[in-house]
């Protein structure tokens, strides 16, 4: 390159002719590489992220009947866990929105009572158990063990729609102590919204997103403020409700090819600018 021709280019793409057009080419080219620059950003978070999925899905299971829980629930995000205890059937809740291989339908949301404390013992009062009977009259109820007064929500799985009524959803119910197995999954919520907008509604206690805190209100116990999707056993999908296998992205994304596209599209910028001005000033 002969750098005694520099100045005069610099005269020439900054002079009175062409300064304006050179500014906006310049912070033309200098906004895409920043965007090229939050690309690389987003590709280390994910490869952070990644890294935090891959713990989680390495680590042993735990056993939510007797861990504390941590401050920062985010940890516990996608882990491993199982739990012991009886559904709650009279506050079953309905999840709507949901498809399984393109059928509509729902997934069926339970409170699962723990038989054994998480933390510190739960102040409210023990659940029914389905049947109409409160747990403290079943053996090994509230009364011999308080700690009955804490659940967690579990999905179910997917049933159709037209399984949806009082009659067809006792079938799948499951009563008596149950041993689940799954993971965690954190609340749903939504922004610049009341958790109020996602409580239950109606008498079949229809909700649209699994946000925690906004049914927490409505259940007599105290709620983990996660829920458990349940995994598939090895006889799974042959009967309902049915489970979706969990589907695990450890990929980087497209952050690498986008912050590429975003530095070439300011290097051809610059360098057909340039040119553009040669051939019209020659």
């Amino acid at each position: 390159m002969n750098f005694s021709l520099l100045p005069s280019a610099f005269i020439l793409l900054f002079g009175r002719r062409w300064w304006w057009v050179t500014l906006l080419v310049v912070v033309l080219a200098a906004l895409f590489i920043r965007l090229g620059i939050w690309q690389l950003d987003r590709l280390e978070q994910r490869r952070a992220s990644n890294a935090v999925l891959e713990q989680a899905l390495a680590a042993p299971p735990l056993d939510l009947n007797s861990i504390s829980l941590p401050d920062d629930l985010t940890t516990l995000a996608n882990r491993f866990v199982t739990a012991a205890g009886q559904y709650d059937d009279d506050q079953q809740l309905i999840l709507r929105l949901q498809s399984w291989q393109g059928q509509p339908g729902v997934h069926l949301v339970t409170p699962l009572v723990l038989s054994r404390g998480v933390g510190e013992q739960g102040s409210r009062p023990v659940p029914s158990t389905g049947s109409g009977r409160a747990l403290s009259e079943v053996e090994g109820g509230a009364e011999e063990n308080p700690q009955f007064a804490r659940a967690i929500l579990v999905d179910r799985g997917w049933i159709p729609d037209n399984e949806v009524s009082a009659a067809n959803l006792a079938q799948f119910q499951q009563p008596g102590e149950q041993t689940i197995d799954g993971y965690v999954a954190l609340s749903q919520t939504l922004l610049r919204q009341p958790d109020s907008a996602s409580a239950p509604r109606g008498a079949e206690r229809e909700i649209f997103r699994v946000n925690v805190n906004a049914i927490a209100p409505t259940l007599p116990y105290e709620l983990l403020p996660f829920y458990i999707v349940e995994s598939p056993t090895t006889a799974a999908n042959t009967s309902l409700p049915y489970h979706e296998p969990r589907q695990v992205d450890l990929s980087e994304g497209p952050h690498l090819g986008y912050a590429i596209q975003w530095f070439l599209f300011s290097f051809i910028l610059l360098a057909g600018y340039i040119a553009y001005v040669n051939k019209h000033t020659s």
